[in-house]
């Protein structure tokens, strides 16, 4: 059984960084701010974090190669398939983040946003 508030802390960042409007430092600087430790009760570091975005676990799936298990647990899940595959594409840099700068430019508000029907790449002015 999870900790409800350290559950909801690591859904939350998942949720977060899966926006693609923040970077992984500022979803965990966030999250710190928040509350969230690692299990000794200690500030995670970005590689923690890091590992923490691609763990499966979260999804209820549990992977153990050096065993030959791979299935769906018996358990809740924390992350959707969706959320989780969403950041991992965001990690492998398969899917742009949009950075701060882009998101604060209030003459340019879709910036990012319109994308060509033909080839998926941003519009420009």
């Amino acid at each position: 059984m999870p900790d409800p508030d350290r559950a909801a802390l690591v859904t939350r960042s998942f949720e977060e960084f899966a926006t693609g409007r923040f970077t992984k430092e500022e979803v965990l600087n966030a999250l710190t701010r928040s509350g969230l430790r690692t299990r000794s009760g200690s500030i995670m570091n970005p590689q923690s974090f890091g590992r923490m975005l691609a763990n499966r676990l979260y999804t209820a799936f549990i992977d153990l190669p050096h065993f030959g298990v791979s299935r769906r647990g018996d358990f809740d899940l924390l992350v959707s398939d969706d959320t989780f595959y969403r950041v991992q594409a965001i990690l492998q840099g398969r899917i742009q983040v949009v950075g701060p700068h882009l998101r604060s430019r209030p003459d340019f508000p879709l910036k990012g946003l319109v994308r060509c029907a033909d080839c998926g790449r941003p519009l420009t002015a």
